[in-house]
């Protein structure tokens, strides 16, 4: 979309978006945002995509793309800070081709704001950059031949590239009267199409083409200059460009079968090495936490200090080993055979999986010699495990990162799976009110678990909550070990001595069906 096209159509869009309520954000393509919103008169999707030369900006009834079941971090980004919230009235910044909406936080305060930007997509800001609005500097008619022949061009950001093409095409005085017109900013926009009583616009301008811009075939359509309207003829422009992304996104997945997969595979291999790395590591201080077993009766063992000095003895070397000291000479030899003893377990749950990626990688993909690649292991040695449960008890899930999800069925089945809770899985819970419970089954103390694994617990208790009617629930985690059944309470009465972490999480019932295990 033109610069000057924008600065036309901007105005309505703000109209249409002032007061609007944004309800959900997707990304059903890598470049494309579509924001569900509601505003005054129905509910409406408006589609953004955000690109250097083609981008698409426009309101339909409906997104015409399905919703992707992961939304991906700079989507999960803008719906912390804009869903369920109403757009204050646009800024627009048409030379940047930027819309600038404004989010409501507390005492009628502006929180931030919600930043479309043709080239750069969607984004959220806390307050507006330096350079919003971009100034409107316009050349004088008399530079254009240098202007339009060299790199000087750029200093004038409302020369456009459409813009400069159509300046190149006419004489002196339609490149001078051209300019007056787009500087005053209030003509008319322009409409082509390939012609016929129900022709349907295919391209919009901020003015007339000559003919040597007009596509081939194409033809001036009458156009209502409503707002409305043109918002109309802007859907009717960009939608099938939209579609026809969305097919070219799919013809070169099934030219290239498995690469997806394969890329996730890879992310994830080397998220596993950067794990084994960091055990192995922890586990080599085992030989630390000997050494200083063995010199432990010659020392003091109640000292604190950062580091413990070793002489030569026999064939070992003198070293320094470092130490933390908040604990005393015991407390760390302590600590260091726990963290050892962890990494340990860590490192033998770890190594078969890594293994079987590995060999993952190295067979064909589907349609290769006529071999399909192995299917990657979808979560920890862990959570095999702990699927020997009883269905009586629990519901099993599996996130989207490969995390065993276990939810109660009832109050025994929430008595149930705590009990069956290792000290360092995660327990759920809603916050303020009664909930099923549900634990998160983790492989080791030190195993990160990733956010959005987190908000889908999050959500699977939110379902089965006091909040399920709203759209979003506060739930909270704590890990197992600070959860304790309380003796001559009903089943699944239970004490939190320490909460570790405080969700706002969609209600999201069709999350269920696509974590859900058979």
């Amino acid at each position: 979309m033109d610069a000057h096209l924008f600065r036309r159509l901007a105005p309505a869009l703000a109209r249409v978006l002032d007061g609007a309520r944004v309800e959900r954000i997707h990304a059903p393509l890598p470049e494309v945002t579509v924001f569900r919103i509601f505003t005054r008169q129905a509910k409406r999707a408006l589609v953004l995509r955000g690109h250097k030369a083609e981008p698409l900006l426009f309101l339909t009834d409906k997104s015409p793309l399905p919703n992707p079941a992961f939304p991906p971090a700079r989507v999960m980004l803008l719906r912390k800070h804009a869903e369920d919230r109403r757009l204050g009235p646009a800024l627009i910044d048409w030379v940047g081709r930027r819309l600038a909406l404004p989010l409501p936080g507390e005492n009628n305060q502006i929180a931030g704001y919600l930043m479309l930007d043709l080239r750069e997509g969607a984004l959220y800001l806390p307050a507006l950059p330096q350079d919003f609005p971009r100034p409107a500097l316009w050349p004088e008619p008399s530079a254009l031949p240098d202007l339009l022949s060299g790199p000087a061009w750029q200093d004038y950001p409302t020369l456009s590239p459409l813009l400069r093409r159509t300046l190149a095409a006419l004489s002196p005085p339609d490149q001078a009267a051209l300019l007056v017109d787009l500087e005053a900013g209030d003509g008319d926009l322009f409409a082509y199409g390939t012609g016929g009583r129900e022709s349907v616009p295919a391209l919009l301008s901020a003015w007339p083409l000559p003919p040597e811009q007009t596509p081939k075939g194409m033809a001036a359509l009458p156009l209502d200059q409503d707002g409305e309207a043109l918002l109309a003829a802007l859907r009717a422009v960009s939608e099938p460009k939209l579609l026809a992304l969305a097919e070219e996104g799919l013809r070169k997945e099934r030219a290239a079968p498995g690469r997806a997969q394969d890329k996730r595979r890879n992310r994830l291999l080397n998220t596993l090495l950067k794990e084994e790395e960091r055990l192995t590591a922890v586990l080599a201080r085992r030989g630390d936490a000997v050494s200083i077993q063995a010199q432990l009766w010659r020392l003091d063992k109640e000292t604190k200090q950062p580091f413990l000095d070793l002489e030569a003895e026999g064939e070992s070397p003198a070293r320094r080993i470092p130490l933390d000291e908040r604990l005393t000479l015991r407390e760390n030899m302590a600590a260091l055979f726990r963290q050892s003893d962890r990494a340990a377990r860590g490192l033998a749950m770890l190594t078969p999986r890594i293994a079987a990626l590995r060999a993952g990688e190295l067979q064909p993909l589907p349609g290769q010699q006529g071999k399909a690649s192995p299917p990657v292991p979808a979560a920890p040695a862990s959570t095999a495990r702990g699927q020997q449960r009883s269905d009586k008890a629990a519901q099993a899930f599996l996130s989207s990162d490969g995390f065993l999800l276990l939810r109660g069925k009832n109050a025994e089945g929430n008595r149930e799976i705590l009990r069956r809770a290792r000290p360092f899985d995660l327990w759920f819970h809603a916050e303020d009110g009664p909930s099923t419970h549900l634990i998160l089954k983790r492989d080791h103390a030190a195993q990160e678990v990733p956010e959005s694994t987190l908000l889908e617990a999050a959500t699977l208790v939110a379902l089965k909550s006091w909040q399920r009617g709203e759209a979003k629930a506060r739930v909270f985690c704590a890990l197992a070990k600070h959860v304790h059944p309380i003796k001559g309470a009903a089943p699944g009465t239970v004490r939190v001595d320490s909460v570790l972490q405080s969700f706002l999480a969609p209600v999201d019932a069709a999350l269920e069906e696509r974590l859900k295990q058979a």
